[in-house]
C-alpha cells in the first residue's frame, strides 16, 4: 500500500505539472462536446495526461477495497504494472511493484484481446471506475 501511495504522490505531481502546461482537458470526446455546448473553451486532454490519470485512478481503485477490508472486491493487483511511457523515473518503483505481484501482469501488460482490455472511455471492462 505504501508503495502505491508513493507512486500516486509522484503521479499527482505530474497531473499538476501537465495541467499547468495546458495538457489537461476533457477526458473523452463526449465530455469535450458537453463542455463545448456549455460554452467552455477546452481541448481534449493529452495522452500523457490520460496515462497518468488512469494510473492514479487504478491505484486508488485497488487500494479502496483493501482499506475497507473488503477482500471479495479487491482485484488481484494494481491494473497498471508499468509507469506512464513518459515517466521513466518511476521505473524503479514499478519494478518493485512487479516483484510484489510476481504472478500479476496487470492490464497494461496483457496480450491484446484479453478480457479486461481498456475501453474507449479509458476504463476497464468489468471494473467500473477501476482504471
Amino acid at each position: 500500500m505504501t508503495l502505491l501511495l508513493d507512486i500516486n504522490t509522484e503521479l499527482f505531481q505530474e497531473v499538476n505539472k501537465l495541467q499547468a502546461e495546458g495538457k489537461g482537458g476533457a477526458l473523452s470526446p463526449q465530455q469535450l462536446a458537453q463542455m463545448q455546448e456549455k460554452g467552455q473553451q477546452i481541448e481534449l486532454a493529452s495522452d500523457e495526461y490520460l496515462q497518468v490519470l488512469r494510473r492514479v485512478q487504478a491505484n486508488l481503485a485497488y487500494l479502496m477495497p483493501k482499506a475497507q477490508h473488503d477482500q471479495q472486491k479487491a482485484p488481484k493487483g494494481p491494473a497498471h504494472m508499468t509507469p506512464p511511457p513518459h515517466m521513466s523515473q518511476l521505473e524503479p518503483k514499478y519494478q518493485v511493484l512487479q516483484e510484489l505481484f510476481p504472478d500479476w501482469q496487470g492490464y497494461d501488460r496483457r496480450p491484446s484481446g484479453t478480457s479486461g482490455s481498456p475501453q474507449p472511455n479509458g476504463l476497464y471492462a468489468g471494473q467500473g471506475m477501476a482504471a
